[in-house]
């Protein structure tokens, strides 16, 4: 028997909101007993919480547990707090019971309402999520046809998903991706790859069948290579909604004044994942934005790795970033990399 979880979810809270309703309610008559005079008001009957208003607040809790509809949650959480206020009125006047159900009793009820909506609500998104991500794990090779050329297409979420992938001089680099219901995006130019690290382990988990024990790595792989492309790509609205980037996804930083990002990078760790520079690059769009001048100083200008990087953002066709890049970042990387680059540079 499969349990719902948000109906358990939803019951214990309401279950905890009485308990502290009627908790609260035989603390405050023990103070009203001991500091004031109930010769007037009586004693608990009275004065305070009744036995049948607190059965009316424990039956309408469960009601809120059990209902799934909002508008009758609210209509019923009205009806409590009419009947509550009614207590202010004679011949039933007992300003502390008042007190008690009408505002304590209705705000507390209230507020367990909005805590079991929003746990409700992330427990849902949650397993949507994990849902997504089970299917996403289904990754199968899968082979395009000769107008689609490329050396390796992943199949993801039965087929909604294809991600092609190029391999050269060692490296594997993003060509495009198509979704069901958005078409193909292409990558203009070359794409960031990635580093030969990961591209070793992406060939052997191909060559190897790609086992289930694989799909998770494989798919981890892919999605990096999304991540670091996603400049390139300008597809972040079909990609949210197959759930193959999230909010945190950038490269580097999150946005042009994130420049704590830039400075806690160490120069081993471009060293050891050249798909770093990726995140540095894009720094360069603008180089007035805040992050490029610190960008700058994390650059390794006689690193030999950073060139398909440099490449791809050349081919973007974005002009701006080019020139940026042919004006302020090139003139200063060692001659070697010039010369590696010198197909891209207009003489």
């Amino acid at each position: 028997m499969k349990i719902n979880r948000n109906l358990v979810f939803s019951l214990i809270i309401h279950v905890l909101t009485f308990t502290v309703f009627y908790l609260a309610g035989i603390a405050s008559w023990e103070f009203l007993e001991r500091f004031t005079n109930h010769i007037r008001h009586g004693k608990l009957a009275e004065g305070l919480a009744s036995h049948f208003g607190m059965q009316v607040f424990f039956v309408l809790e469960l009601l809120l547990a059990f209902v799934p509809r909002h508008k009758i949650k609210v209509s019923l959480i009205l009806i409590y707090a009419a009947y509550a206020f009614w207590q202010w009125f004679p011949p039933s006047y007992t300003p502390y019971r008042f007190l008690y159900h009408a505002v304590f009793g209705t705000v507390l009820m209230i507020c367990a309402e909005i805590v079991s909506c929003r746990l409700t609500r992330k427990h849902t998104e949650e397993k949507k999520g994990d849902e997504t991500m089970e299917a996403s794990r289904d990754v199968v090779l899968y082979k395009m046809p000769e107008s689609r050329p490329c050396d390796y297409c992943f199949s993801l979420l039965d087929g909604s998903v294809f991600v092609d992938f190029e391999i050269k001089e060692a490296l594997s680099y993003l060509v495009r991706i198509s979704f069901d219901g958005y078409g193909c995006y292409c990558i203009q130019g070359t794409s960031n790859p990635l580093c030969r690290k990961n591209t070793e382990l992406l060939e052997k988990i191909v060559r190897g069948g790609i086992k289930d024990s694989d799909k998770g790595s494989l798919l981890a792989l892919i999605k990096n290579a999304i991540k670091i492309n996603r400049p390139l790509l300008r597809a972040d609205e079909p990609l949210k909604e197959y759930a193959l980037i999230g909010e945190n996804d950038f490269i580097l930083c999150r946005d042009k004044f994130d420049v704590e990002s830039i400075e806690n990078i160490a120069e081993r760790e471009i060293r050891e994942n050249p798909e770093r520079y990726a995140g540095l690059l894009e720094c360069f769009q603008d180089m007035n934005w805040p992050v490029a001048a610190v960008a700058q100083k994390k650059l390794i200008f006689d690193d030999e790795e950073i060139v398909p990087y440099l490449k791809a953002a050349l081919s973007s066709g974005d002009e701006d970033w080019g020139y940026f890049l042919r004006k302020q970042i090139i003139p200063k990387m060692s001659e070697k990399i010039k010369t590696m680059l010198q197909m891209e540079i207009p003489q």
